[in-house]
Order: C-alpha cells, then structure tokens, then sequence
C-alpha cells in the first residue's frame, strides 16, 4: 500500500473493511502468539495480486525488541534515545515510551484505517507535533469528512483510535465484527501462489503438447515405416525425408 500507491486516494468504504478484516486477522495471529508488530502502516501491507488479500509484512521492530529484552537492555526502547516506529501511526501508549500490548497495533490500524477513507492520516506535520497529537488530540470522525462512510465504520475507527488501549476493540475482534462469515472459509486459491499455478499451467501444456506430438511422429512411421528409410539401396538420399524427420524429432525434444 505504501511506495506512493495511496497518493491522498480515498478507497471505497467495502475496500477498507476487507483490508481492516485481513490486516486485523494477521495481527490476530501475532498477537495470539504475544508477538506486537509495533509498525503498521502503508509500507509495511502488501497485496496479494490474485486474491487482493491485504497481508502483514517486516516484523522487524518487534525482533529488534525482543533481542534488546533479551541483552537485558531494559524494558523501554527509548532509554538511548531512540524511537522505534513511525510518528505517523503510532499509538500514544508507545510515543510515550509504555508498555506495548496487542491494542497498540490496533491503533496503528486505526489510522492506516482513517488515512485509506480520508485520503491523509488524521495528525499531519513534524514528528514531534505528530506525536503530541497522537499523546492529546482527538482524532475528526471519518463520516464528518467524508459523507458516504458509514456511522458503524466511523465507530468502529474512532474506537481504535481511541487513546485508552483499555477501549479499543482487539484485532480478532476487529476481524470477526468485520468479515465473521469470510474467516471460517478456505481461501482458495491460497494466496501468493499465483506464480506456482502459472508454472503448473505450462507445465501441464508442454507435456500435452509432447504426448501429442509424439503420438503423431510415431503414429505415422508405424503406419508408413517408409517414412523413416532416408536412402534405398543403390539410390539417392530423399533431402525432404530427412528434413521431415530430423525437424520432428526436435520438435519432440524441444518439448
């Protein structure tokens, strides 16, 4: 999604809840696992081009701190004065150097939410006035600046943008509110695996097209075995013969 491909577009209020569902169903899984991305944002949800499935890319900054908790670094990121995250979409809770929990990522979300319906994220400027924003500024509802968005979508984003954690829906919820019939189904076919079934569709096709001409080019010298003498005896070499039957028997090989 990032890269320039939003350029301050407003996508369609049913495209933002698939993403919202599956965006939410991969954090759900993380965080089933007590794993915290820490960096949602546009850069970081590539689609799947056969399906359009939103998934979660670059967990990075949630590896980088588990190894500082693991070297006994201390519990906050911040004490030499660094940041991890992007000021754009992240929670208050983490600006302000606290514990992060599942609902922070569900904040994170709120805001990629607000800027795909809004076409811009609900705090703009410095880093620093983005997080103060983000610290003590309530976020515009997305209905009030875009008419067509529904109050039960404007709901469920200000609810994940609300700066409590305590009251923010948890992104299994999120995907079970959004999409509750569409998370029992198989998706099929999985995604990614467009490339792997284009393979098998010309593999299927040169191995048909090998079984046919092979059944022809000896089909025809069990028919005609005159096909395959290139010289009778005592005569001369038949130039058109041997062409014919060189140029099949490649053929064959080449597929």
């Amino acid at each position: 999604l990032g890269m320039g491909a939003l350029r301050g577009r407003m996508l369609t209020e049913a495209r933002v809840r698939r993403l919202m569902a599956d965006v939410a169903e991969g954090l759900a899984a993380a965080h089933r696992r007590r794993v915290y991305h820490r960096d949602i944002k546009p850069n970081n949800i590539v689609l799947d081009g056969e399906t359009g499935r939103g998934m979660v890319l670059d967990f990075g900054i949630s590896a980088a701190y588990g190894s500082r908790r693991r070297k006994s670094l201390g519990s906050k990121l911040t004490e030499e004065g660094m940041y991890l995250g992007t000021p754009t979409y992240m929670s208050p809770e983490q600006a302000n150097a606290e514990d992060v929990t599942g609902k922070s990522d569900v904040y994170s979300l709120g805001v990629l939410a607000f800027e795909l319906l809004v076409g811009h994220p609900p705090f703009e400027g410095t880093p620093v006035a983005i997080v103060a924003a983000h610290m003590g500024t309530v976020a515009p509802r997305v209905d009030e600046l875009r008419s067509d968005v529904s109050e039960e979508l404007a709901t469920l984003v200000a609810r994940c943008l609300d700066k409590n954690p305590a009251r923010r829906p948890s992104a299994e919820e999120i995907a079970q509110y959004l999409a509750p019939g569409e998370r029992r189904a198989v998706e099929w076919p999985p995604p990614g695996m467009s490339r792997v079934r284009r393979l098998g569709a010309r593999l299927l096709a040169s191995g048909t097209a090998t079984a046919v001409a092979s059944a022809i080019f000896f089909g025809l010298l069990g028919i005609w075995p005159a096909l395959a003498i290139l010289r009778t005896e005592g005569g001369e070499p038949s130039l058109v013969r041997s062409f014919g039957l060189g140029a099949s028997l490649a053929m064959v090989f080449g597929l």
